[in-house]
């Protein structure tokens, strides 16, 4: 191994340790839900709505292959996410 090989894989390296602890250090400041208030307005359609919106929107947008699962539940979990994703597009063509 020559010195030139040895510097490019610790720039490899040192790269590859960046993009770990950027993904880590962005997950860490993921805003979270906090608890909800009840109030005589807490149970409206609208607030309603708002919910299923956000947690639609997580569950399609969230990565299967971060939150290591086994393949089985891998492939049941993706089957789950194209069907959402399909009858959420179908759903403007028709009444939901």
């Amino acid at each position: 191994m020559t010195i030139t090989n040895i510097i490019l894989i610790l720039v490899v390296l040192g790269i590859a340790g960046y993009a770990v602890f950027y993904s880590i250090k962005k997950k860490q400041n993921a805003e979270v839900e906090v608890q909800v208030d009840v109030d005589d307005k807490t149970y409206t359609i609208e607030k309603m709505m708002e919910f299923i919106k956000r947690r639609l929107d997580e569950i399609t947008k969230i990565n299967l292959y971060d939150i290591g699962l086994s393949e089985e539940e891998l492939k049941r979990r993706k089957n789950k996410k194209y069907e959402l994703k399909k009858a959420l597009k179908g759903c403007t063509y028709r009444r939901c």
